[in-house]
């Protein structure tokens, strides 16, 4: 249920030990419990519900703290960001590079219940290739753009959703090409 944990939590780590706290209660110090035949098995502590919040783990080794790492439970999302896997395409009509949105909260933080109906925007040499509008499914969606023929100069790429502060816009340079 969103606000709550599903009352398993599994830790990553290199270290013999490991201690779970749960806003801030210790909910447990454990050796590796779980996936024992791979190199580096898991912690799995169980029973960890409660009101959303932080989880802290605390690794050990020889007793001693060695590394400690902190996740906060997603707020309500508030803003849209955009991410383009290439900064530059071919202007050959064919050239495309994903596009991926997400769903932030305050903390920046992807939040996997989002499923905001996100219209993207396309300026310059360029077409988005796929849904638009997308569903987030898990806070997270992504699109293809694409070069159009002959065309060179830059393509920026906007998102917007109700309710969400939209997409600072991307670009990415549709360059000449000599085939």
């Amino acid at each position: 249920r969103p606000g709550e944990s599903s009352g398993t939590i599994l830790v990553a780590g290199n270290c013999q030990q490991v201690e779970l706290f749960a806003n801030g209660t210790s909910r447990g110090r454990i050796a590796p419990n779980a996936f024992t035949a791979l190199p580096h098995p898991l912690f799995q502590f169980t029973n960890v519900t409660g009101p959303a919040g932080t989880l802290r783990a605390d690794c050990f080794i020889n007793g001693q703290i060695v590394a400690t790492d902190t996740r906060s439970t997603p707020g309500t999302p508030t803003r849209l960001t955009l991410t383009a896997d290439d900064a530059s395409l071919r202007a050959d009509g064919a050239d495309l590079t994903r596009v991926v949105v997400r769903a932030l909260d305050a903390n920046n933080q992807v939040v996997p219940t989002s499923n905001a109906k996100v219209t993207f925007t396309v300026t310059g040499p360029g077409a988005v290739v796929g849904e638009n509008p997308l569903i987030l499914e898990a806070g997270v969606g992504a699109v293809y753009v694409k070069t159009a023929l002959g065309q060179t100069g830059t393509i920026s790429v906007g998102a917007s959703a109700p309710g969400l502060t939209p997409a600072s816009p991307v670009t990415v340079a549709a360059t000449a090409f000599t085939d």
